[in-house]
């Protein structure tokens, strides 16, 4: 209560000490984040899927951001260059290029939208599969926006690491 009722005084008083000490504050945070590892963790997680459930491009990004890095390590390599940089646009263009895409359901005529994206729903879908990079170049080029569409589950499930024709486009 004191804190929030005089939080500009008490931030200036935290940021001073930091200042005036700032081994002692960055030892006693080292030792604070290894004595509470699990707790820290537990957190940060709780707080990355609140965030998912609420913020469809958080989640897009964190889903596109996770291919990248296995389409690295299916090469064998370390990621380093920056997921936006392979994208190919901003983050906000890719979920339009993405909801640009979006189709009902055939069987039930259900529509995609970015609140049923998930295991059930549709997914981010790599036209040339990642699993046929060979290289880090061809992981980045596999990794450009122009190279993903939405899904639903059963197709991209249906469809593995296949190339879809060009013939067979999707409904």
């Amino acid at each position: 209560a004191y804190h929030e009722a005089n939080r500009d005084k008490s931030n200036a008083r935290s940021k001073a000490y930091y200042e005036a000490n700032p081994d002692k504050t960055k030892a006693y945070s080292k030792a604070y984040s290894k004595a509470n590892r699990e707790k820290i963790n537990a957190r940060q997680k709780a707080y990355i899927k609140a965030r998912c459930n609420r913020d469809p491009l958080f989640r897009l990004i964190r889903i596109f951001r996770k291919a990248v890095n296995q389409g690295f390590k299916s090469v064998g390599l370390k990621k380093d260059v920056k997921s936006l940089d392979c994208l190919g646009c901003s983050w906000e263009e890719f979920q339009d290029h993405i909801q640009s895409q979006f189709y009902d359901r055939a069987e039930t005529g259900e529509k995609m939208t970015l609140k049923n994206h998930g295991l059930s729903g549709w997914h981010l879908d790599h036209i040339v599969p990642i699993s046929s990079a060979k290289t880090k170049e061809d992981v980045i080029r596999l990794s450009h926006y122009t190279n993903f569409q939405p899904l639903w589950a059963e197709e991209n499930l249906r469809k593995g690491s296949s190339f879809l024709d060009n013939d067979e486009q999707i409904a």
